[in-house]
């Protein structure tokens, strides 16, 4: 059997290693349109030693896996019928064919579009999905740019800004697909990078680029910007687009095989969405370290066994600076364009540890409990919080299961280990109706709302016509509340207005804490002016 893996990923490798272990006398044939520069796949490292140098490494997978790799070599076109690809040979611009039993298409992002045909330029480049710090140190040395525009998907925009950043290169970060997180959160994280320096453009297309000789125009609908540099993180396959049934964001679609559109082309990595999956909706299977399962699952089904891609939870997180932004499952709106889902959530603000504090939001459903969604901000890195709640997620536990959760006390768990609990905690209070939550979004400026923050957390600002009492005074001045009307409570980060609802609870009146304190109700206030 021939195989030809198109792409030069990790998944490329990983794939290329599954298929020899099923198959000994297999002929595969990897191509990649780049020079490879990255590290090769992430289960190679116990047969070739960390000091060898990534050309070593290269060559030395070449021989113990038998792989035939091109570099500098195009894909043109997949032709479905007579079963064989068109390619290019970049270093001499030869173009022959290669025949094939399966293809598996191996890209690392997914394919841009526009509206528009973008102008040919050496300062509109398109970065692929390896090594991204060489590539931009390399643009940064031979155009010396003052401000660059990185336009492009999700996280992978993100991760670019990160490594501009760094640098000390001025950012302006746009796309039509920044909305990683629900809007109040997105918010606040776009916030933390405008503190950075980066300029933040949302909700607003790119209709135009025109490049002149000492500047590039960037026309958005509402606004124009000039740069002197363009990075856009997306592919450009134009074969990929006519022939390949694709979401309108660019991704391949895939059924729980990892077969794509073509028959005998199947499609792994972070360019692949799945129509249906056991998880419920359309799912982007991005993360990295689900590669090898979708790897495995191609390449298994391929060779006739019994095999299933289920999907993902979407865990993801990203950094910028020192912001750390992470999700898992779905989120709020996700679910609110669903049917047959009531839901609820909990938001607030803990102390990690380390003296900074995390923005939690955890979604869950109304009456059992279960876990559907969790989104997290903060200055400590998150990472170990996401993968253990994308297990849950996975697992299908509950808000209580959350809260009895066992974590080893240690410096390591600190971070996550308050957080995850009063989650838990919260969220269980909530189910079991000891507090009923309120979301600002649903109130009024005409509700009897009761601030219940010390007089240091109100200099951050006040909401007009709120009673104040702090909490340690509830008890003796509750009488000053109006019995007869809903009082809606609300601390600082949210905590302690979930203390103060159960004192009133268990006094006979009728209360909500609102959800995420003053500090989220700051973050609708400034978003319902923009």
């Amino acid at each position: 059997m021939k195989i030809i893996l198109i792409g030069g990923t990790n998944a490329g490798f990983i794939a290329a290693e599954r298929i020899r272990r099923m198959d000994e006398k297999a002929e595969i044939l990897l191509l990649e349109e780049e020079e490879i520069t990255l590290d090769i796949g992430v289960n190679f490292s116990y047969c070739v030693k960390n000091q060898y140098t990534k050309r070593e490494r290269l060559l030395e997978f070449q021989r113990i896996f038998q792989v035939d790799i091109r570099m500098r070599t195009k894909v043109e076109g997949i032709n479905n019928d007579e079963k064989y690809i068109s390619i290019i040979n970049l270093h001499n611009g030869v173009r022959y064919r290669e025949n094939y039993d399966k293809i598996i298409i191996t890209e690392g992002t997914p394919n841009y579009s526009t509206e528009f045909t973008l102008p040919d330029s050496e300062k509109i480049v398109f970065l692929d999905s390896h090594d991204k710090e060489s590539q931009i140190k390399e643009y940064l040395s031979e155009y010396h740019p003052k401000q660059v525009l990185v336009y492009g998907m999700g996280e992978e925009t993100v991760l670019i800004t990160d490594i501009l950043n760094n640098i000390g290169c001025k950012v302006v970060l746009a796309g039509t697909h920044l909305e990683l997180l629900d809007d109040e959160i997105n918010y606040k994280f776009f916030q933390e990078l405008r503190t950075m320096g980066v300029d933040v453009i949302l909700r607003n297309p790119l209709r135009e680029i025109t490049v002149y000789r000492d500047m590039i125009a960037a026309h958005f609908y509402k606004m124009g910007i000039a740069v002197d540099l363009v990075m856009i993180c997306c592919d450009e396959n134009p074969f990929l687009k006519e022939q390949f049934a694709m979401t309108k964001d660019g991704f391949l679609i895939v059924n729980e095989q990892m077969e794509s559109s073509l028959q005998d082309v199947y499609v792994v990595g972070e360019t692949a969405k799945m129509a249906k999956s056991t998880l419920g909706k359309i799912s982007y299977i991005s993360l990295k370290n689900n590669i090898e399962n979708q790897c495995r699952t191609a390449v298994d089904f391929i060779y006739g066994k019994k095999s299933r891609y289920s999907g993902s939870v979407t865990p993801m997180v990203i950094k910028c600076g020192e912001v750390y932004a992470a999700r898992v499952g779905f989120l709020e709106k996700e679910l609110k364009e669903r049917n047959g889902y009531q839901i609820d959530y909990t938001a607030f603000l803990q102390d990690s540890g380390n003296d900074s504090r995390i923005f939690i939001k955890l979604i869950f459903e109304k009456y059992n409990g279960k876990i559907l969604g969790v989104q997290a901000l903060g200055r400590t890195d998150i990472s170990a919080m996401c993968s253990l709640l994308a297990a849950a997620i996975r697992a299908e536990s509950t808000i209580e299961d959350l809260a009895e959760l066992e974590l080893i006390d240690s410096p390591s768990s600190l971070p996550i280990q308050g957080p995850l609990s009063l989650a838990g905690v919260s969220a269980l209070d909530i189910v079991n109706r000891f507090v009923r939550d309120a979301q600002w979004r649903d109130t009024r400026e005409r509700e009897q709302y009761l601030d219940v923050r010390t007089s240091e957390e109100k200099k951050t600002g006040k909401i007009q016509g709120a009673i104040s009492i702090p909490l340690e005074e509830l008890r003796e001045r509750m009488g000053e509340l109006d019995r007869e009307k809903p009082v809606y409570v609300f601390s600082q980060y949210g905590g302690r207005g979930s203390i103060a609802c159960r004192i009133l609870a268990q006094n006979g009146y009728s209360c909500y804490n609102m959800s995420g304190g003053y500090e989220l109700y700051k973050v609708f206030q400034k978003m319902d002016t923009k």
